[in-house]
């Protein structure tokens, strides 16, 4: 039997579960909640302090766990009485699961199906909540996670910046998906090189610049294997770290899709929050100096004024 991890913030209180839930200890899969049985929220709160992060479905109930996310999301992100805090919890469970089982799994339709439930959570959030984009992109990095939490970030950042800008909605949703997976080439390098991603790309030598420019690239390719994946969300994957400028890569392109500057200009905004450590106040101030000519002064401008807005900065 075959087991798919989920996060426990996708788990709401009170409801009844149409699959079965299993815990790992000693090496095993144990189940611990049967079908139609529901979790009290002393009982969540109280694995969520033992920090339990995981639960395991099998993979047989995966269609189950697909339609227990969807109303989710109709009953969590369209009350008003939900607290914001628990929207947030649930976006940021199913968004990390859907890159998780992604990074496992990039040809899957079940898991594809989750990724598209999840932008489309994540972009319900910032796009219905004031303040939800502040309450989002707060928060720390679990440990071992920074790619993660990068990945979602910028997803954030580019639904919320998209929504106010000459984007159609299917524009938006596409950036949302490409946000969560613009990173995912970088699974595919050694393990090893996958630790640059960690570094500041300016430390980086001739050589290991070599081979990471290779994940835009990697990311294009395992995807273009889903055939559910559109061209349009691996075009942008492509192009994300590309520049006006022509200092980007992987092809130095020097015109780009709004779309494309977009998710260039937050994966670059945010790789100085969350992986160089810097304040988003901080971040926003070398990027104004270091990306002057990489994209439109008219869309860095745009993006300052945006966060601060936003209570981002």
């Amino acid at each position: 039997m075959d087991f798919t991890p989920i996060r426990i913030s996708t788990i709401v209180p009170n409801k009844a579960l149409n699959f079965e839930l299993y815990i790992f200890f000693k090496e095993q899969f144990l189940k611990y909640i049967d079908i139609g049985r529901k979790l009290e929220h002393p009982h969540l709160e109280k694995l969520k302090k033992q920090q339990i992060a995981r639960f395991y479905i099998r993979d047989l109930d995966e269609n189950n766990y697909q339609v227990f996310l969807d109303d989710i999301l109709n009953e969590t992100l369209d009350n008003p009485d939900v607290p914001m805090g628990d929207k947030v919890n649930f976006a940021e469970g199913t968004a990390t699961t859907a890159v998780e089982e992604m990074r496992k799994d990039p040809s899957s339709r079940t898991s594809y199906n989750v990724t598209q439930k999840a932008a489309k959570s994540l972009r319900k959030l910032i796009t219905d909540n004031p303040d939800s984009l502040k309450n989002f992109y707060g928060r720390q990095a679990a440990e071992n996670e920074t790619l993660i939490k990068h990945c979602l970030n910028v997803s954030a950042l580019c639904v919320s910046l998209a929504k106010n800008s000459d984007i159609s909605e299917e524009e938006q949703n596409n950036l949302s998906i490409a946000g969560l997976l613009h990173d995912i080439g970088i699974s595919r390098l050694a393990e090893n090189d996958q630790q640059l991603f960690m570094r500041n790309f300016k430390s980086l030598n001739a050589e290991e610049k070599k081979i990471y420019h290779q994940h835009p690239g990697l990311g294009k390719e395992l995807l273009q294997k889903n055939p559910y994946v559109d061209a349009s969300i691996t075009d942008l994957i492509y192009a994300h770290e590309e520049k006006i400028s022509g200092d980007g890569y992987p092809e130095r392109k020097k015109k780009l899709t709004l779309q494309e500057e977009v998710i260039s200009l937050c994966n670059s905004y945010d790789k100085r929050v969350t992986v160089l450590n810097m304040s988003p106040k901080e971040a926003l101030k070398v990027a104004q100096v270091d990306e002057l000519g990489n994209y439109s002064l008219e869309l860095i401008n745009r993006f300052k004024k945006h966060l601060k807005d936003e209570g981002i900065v």
